[in-house]
């Protein structure tokens, strides 16, 4: 453990900073939502984000709406202005043109993003109300599709920013703090399957409790899984009050792991002070996109969680107590 802790990096998360080890890479999966609009992004060629945008501007041209043949799902391709790429307006579901999700594919800087904002169009209705035109709001989403997508741009996974804004998955975006941002990543341990960290935060959820005031239903599940309490308590590192509960037990890959959980402002969830939640597995397979039977056939199985309960223990207490507010981020 000595090994894997002696070289640590700071990481930046939401508003956030934690060290990590080196050995700790950025995970594929993860999820962003900044003020409605989901963000995705990914280091990208120009011919590589040509292909990728003309292969859906190919597929969704193709699709019609569910048991309508005469209608297409996209509406119209609206070219980013001050930027490169554009931004297809589809139908959210495939059943209905009413539901609309504008989808922008924009490249900067050797970034591919993705960026997606629900709508609402009215036009489609044949029957008008009164009101029908008011609801109609895909103009005004396509505004602030476009004004957050001036706002994002790629990042290096240990480049550190100094302006306000959010650190994200592969990214960064300028702005002040909203009710309206959530970000979860995760970063696993370099050639293992089932070591990882998963990090959110978020200013528009809160808890009626902190973790501490769950122990009930956490004990009885350890007591599912052959477990017991490793460590529980309060603490505070850089300003930050926090809860934490480690477990030991059996993992839902059947092998003997820890699950170790962090909360901060548990019960704010705002702007200043989102909810911090962090875990850490231990025995658990890495997250992955979904994958077919074949594929999940031919993974090995997991037979021995990879680290022990006092390597485990001695790695969140390298990592947990680093965290702090990022300076200028709020």
């Amino acid at each position: 453990m000595k090994k894997i802790t002696q070289t640590m990096t700071p990481r930046c998360i939401g508003r956030y900073l934690i060290d990590m080890p080196e050995d700790l890479v950025l995970n594929s999966q993860f999820n962003v939502v900044i003020d409605e609009v989901s963000i995705e992004l990914k280091p990208m060629t120009k011919q590589a984000f040509d292909a990728r945008t003309e292969k859906r501007e190919i597929e969704l041209k193709a699709e019609r709406l569910m048991g309508k043949s005469d209608q297409p799902v996209l509406k119209e391709i609206v070219p980013i202005e001050n930027g490169y790429g554009r931004v297809f307006d589809r139908s959210r579901d495939g059943g209905s043109n009413v539901l609309r999700k504008l989808e922008l594919h924009g490249l900067r800087d050797g970034y591919g993003m993705i960026l997606t904002i629900d709508a609402r169009d009215m036009s489609y209705v044949t029957r008008k109300r009164e009101n029908d035109i008011r609801d109609t709001n895909s103009r005004e989403k396509l505004a602030h599709l476009l004004s957050m997508y001036e706002r994002v741009r790629g990042r290096a996974d240990n480049e550190v920013p100094t302006e306000q804004g959010v650190c994200i998955h592969n990214g960064f975006v300028l702005g002040r703090p909203s009710d309206e941002e959530e970000v979860l990543v995760s970063y696993h341990l370099k050639d293992s399957q089932d070591v990882y960290f998963s990090l959110e935060t978020a200013s528009n959820f809160r808890e009626d409790t902190n973790l501490l005031d769950r122990g009930r239903q956490i004990e009885a599940g350890a007591a599912e899984a052959d477990g017991h309490t490793v460590r529980k308590g309060r603490h505070e590192a850089h300003g930050i009050k926090y809860d934490e509960w480690l477990l030991t037990g059996k993992t839902t890959d059947r092998v003997k792991g820890q699950l170790f959980s962090f909360e901060a402002n548990s019960k704010l969830g705002n702007a200043k002070a989102p909810i911090i939640m962090i875990t850490f597995h231990n025995g658990y397979r890495i997250p992955a996109a979904p994958r077919t039977m074949e594929e999940s056939a031919v993974l090995p199985d997991i037979t021995q969680a990879t680290l022990s309960e006092t390597e485990s223990v001695a790695l969140w207490d390298a990592v947990i107590p680093t965290l702090r507010p990022r300076p200028g981020a709020f």
